[in-house]
């Protein structure tokens, strides 16, 4: 379940001495990158498959904001449910979306429609909405640098990012999703990652 989630993302990352680095070489894996592993550790294929597919784009996701990439991931999987959530474009493909980014007015690449939970006044809706769509994940970390960056509300966020209270409060106050508890639901994975 989830503590089994948490344990191997926490294995993954817990060299905080790497300042967000995932790997230094191409040969990168999840298990490669683990430190030793935790006791009753139980972690799952599906999260080390995570894991590895997004290392290289949060990399480089990381060095265009400064944001550690475990900060980045963390927040992937908080999105997409570790990819199980992963918006999907209407042949059942992935939309690469793994970050649940808005198709706003000023988005000209594709999209894609799916239902969606959004929080009007504390409450819980669901709703329609269009969300941005890739053609690949280091094009959706591109893009979601580029956000970041570009966007004048998230300017604290990137000076705060040095730590996980500070980004997840960040992202939240931000108004990065609707839901009131999203800086606790984001630092409840990223506080296990070291």
């Amino acid at each position: 379940g989830q503590s089994a989630a948490l344990n191997a993302l926490a294995r993954a990352y817990g060299n905080a001495q790497a300042n967000g680095q995932l790997a230094m070489g191409k040969g990168y894996s999840a298990n490669s990158a683990l430190t030793p592993p935790l006791k009753g550790d139980g972690s799952s294929p599906k999260v080390d498959a995570f894991v590895d597919k997004l290392a290289e784009p949060a990399q480089a996701a990381s060095a265009a904001t400064g944001i550690p990439a475990r900060f980045i991931i963390g927040q992937a999987a908080l999105e997409s449910g570790w990819g199980k959530s992963e918006i999907k474009k209407s042949d059942g493909s992935t939309s690469h979306n793994v970050f649940g980014i808005k198709a706003t007015r000023d988005w000209t690449g594709k999209t894609v429609s799916t239902v969606t939970t959004e929080y009007v006044n504390g409450k819980p809706q669901r709703t329609v909405e269009k969300f941005r769509a890739y053609d690949s994940y280091q094009e959706a970390m591109t893009d979601y640098a580029s956000l970041l960056k570009g966007n004048p509300r998230y300017a604290q966020v990137i000076n705060s990012a040095h730590d996980v209270n500070g980004f997840a409060n960040g992202m939240q106050r931000a108004g990065y999703a609707t839901d009131p508890h999203y800086a606790k639901k984001l630092m409840s994975i990223m506080q296990k990652m070291g």
